[in-house]
């Protein structure tokens, strides 16, 4: 199983929250697999580090899924 593929279990943080100054909320749900009709379907590459990025330059507040 890859590392972006794993389901947390109850324990396990499945979320990161980053603080922000501005107004926008960025929220990424597909920075790792989602669940799609009981099965794991692939990520969508990338997000992650665009919502980070976004935190950073346009000091968004933003929630993405982690790689657990």
């Amino acid at each position: 199983m890859a590392k972006n593929d794993h389901i947390p279990v109850k324990e396990e943080a499945w979320f990161t929250y980053l603080p922000g100054s501005s107004k926008i909320l960025v929220v990424d749900p597909h920075a790792t697999s989602p669940k799609r009709e009981g099965e794991l379907r692939f990520s969508d590459g990338g997000t992650g580090s665009l919502a980070i990025m976004l935190n950073k330059v346009a000091k968004a507040l933003v929630l993405y899924l982690i790689n657990l």
